[in-house]
């Protein structure tokens, strides 16, 4: 009597396992899909992009305030201990040489599973990536930015708003989109 308890018990635990499991996989959407409701999901009324300082990989300090006013910025918080961070660096590289008119801010997030300064600038010169890379100053676009995850991407007009977001990452099709999205603001 008890090992018919037993084994039914067990059946049952398998049973509802595999039933969760199932329905798990069954919610899958394809990635053409996620990329479209991303950059639908993503967008947000314009809000203005919150300044903070970052520190250069040669030295000395800059602020993205600097940045804005003249191009549009494709902001990106990043690290090289962050796989879906170093996916997606290969797309940002092309776009960034693709787009003179958009202004490119990689945003290295120190700290971040052991992320160092010499970390984030070996690869950088490993992969020869030649876009605009700064770290976090003291956590302070981390607190700005309420960041909880990276990667993140923010996409900010040229009157320094934030006009839509990534939030994960970032694939070519949803970057090139956000950046048509940049150059046609204020065009209307």
């Amino acid at each position: 009597m008890k090992k018919t308890i037993i084994f039914g018990s067990i059946l049952a635990v398998l049973l509802v396992a595999g039933t969760v499991v199932y329905q798990k996989l069954g919610e899958e959407v394809t990635p053409g899909i996620v990329e479209e409701e991303v950059i639908q999901d993503e967008s947000v009324e314009a809000r203005p992009a919150p300044n903070f300082n970052m520190l250069k990989f040669e030295g000395g300090v800059v602020n993205l305030e600097d940045f804005i006013g003249e191009k549009p910025v494709v902001l990106n918080f990043w690290a090289s201990t962050c796989p879906p961070c170093v996916y997606e660096m290969p797309t940002f590289q092309q776009s960034f040489e693709k787009h003179e008119d958009v202004q490119f801010v990689m945003v290295n997030i120190l700290g971040f599973n052991g992320e160092t300064q010499q970390s984030a600038r070996q690869f950088i010169d490993e992969n020869n990536y030649t876009m605009p890379v700064f770290h976090e100053a003291n956590g302070e676009a981390s607190k700005a930015y309420g960041l909880t995850s990276i990667p993140r991407t923010l996409f900010i007009s040229k009157k320094g708003e934030i006009i839509f977001e990534q939030n994960g990452m970032m694939e070519e099709k949803v970057l090139t989109e956000g950046i048509t999205a940049l150059l046609n603001e204020g065009s209307d």
